[in-house]
């Protein structure tokens, strides 16, 4: 089964990744894989000239955070800001306003409506200034409970043991989205991407590089005998998004951010 996983892994990868791979030989080809580094990981490079053609460099749009939306906010409660200085070294409580569902859902609701993706969310012009977002996980359960946002990572469900995870709150603006999950180091699989099995962090990072273009950390894939990191996601196109790990890069599907079906609005007919 390890090798078949691996198999699959290099043969679906970058032209260049298999190359470099095959030429390496069998004590090469392991240390890479096992480090992270070498041959297979210099097809970074292919990410950075698919980002050429693609939409990281556009322009950005107008904000989805209706402007005055951080000022009328009030700060998280003092138990919750030490807990939350604790998780997130070097983080200002001064800057940090809860952002409940009433206020929430109305900036989900327009990133619906503009069939944005969750890397345009992530990215959001907002989100790049000092002030910063705190979703707490009552907020983020009934927001995905309303929201289909299909993203690398999984607000709640089962690991591969059974047992149960879920996102544990979520910070959002200077220049970064962090998300809290309540276990460290659990894998778990992913209905959107179900290639392989994932591997999170307690604290996944998502570090806003430009326009629907991250750098990632706390987050691995879960392949059989390698675990990569995955270093970066950016939109290419308009439903395509280039994942990078240490180990290569490939496109995966990226879909706009919708309302569930029992929430959707009916259409009259």
């Amino acid at each position: 089964m390890r090798r078949l996983a691996l198999a699959a892994l290099i043969a679906g990868s970058p032209a260049c990744a298999r190359a470099s791979f095959d030429a390496a030989g069998a004590a090469g080809r392991m240390g890479a894989l096992l480090e992270g580094s070498g041959a297979p990981g210099a097809c970074g490079r292919m990410g950075a000239a698919l980002r050429q053609g693609g939409v990281a460099g556009a322009p950005a749009e107008l904000s989805i955070f209706p402007a005055g939306l951080w000022e009328g906010l009030s700060a998280p409660s003092s138990p919750t800001l030490a807990a939350l200085a604790a998780r997130e070294p070097g983080l200002d409580p001064a800057q940090v306003r809860e952002i409940g569902y009433q206020a929430a859902d109305p900036v989900m609701a327009a990133a619906a409506a503009r069939r944005l993706t969750g890397l345009d969310l992530f990215s959001d012009p907002a989100l790049r200034t000092p002030r910063i977002f705190y979703f707490s996980a009552r907020t983020l359960a009934r927001l995905f409970q309303k929201y289909d946002l299909r993203s690398l990572n999984v607000p709640a469900g089962v690991d591969v043991h059974g047992r149960p995870f879920r996102m544990d709150g979520l910070l959002a603006g200077d220049g970064r989205v962090v998300i809290f999950y309540d276990r460290n180091d659990f894998h778990f699989a992913n209905p959107y991407y179900n290639d392989f099995h994932y591997e999170a962090e307690s604290r996944v990072v998502y570090t806003i590089l430009g326009d629907a273009d991250l750098a990632v950390s706390g987050l691995k894939v879960d392949a059989a005998v390698i675990h990569p990191r995955i270093t970066r996601v950016v939109k290419t196109s308009a439903r395509r998004m280039l994942v990078e790990t240490t180990w290569g890069a490939r496109e995966k599907p990226l879909w706009p951010i919708t309302l569930r079906a029992d929430d959707a609005p009916a259409s009259g007919r």
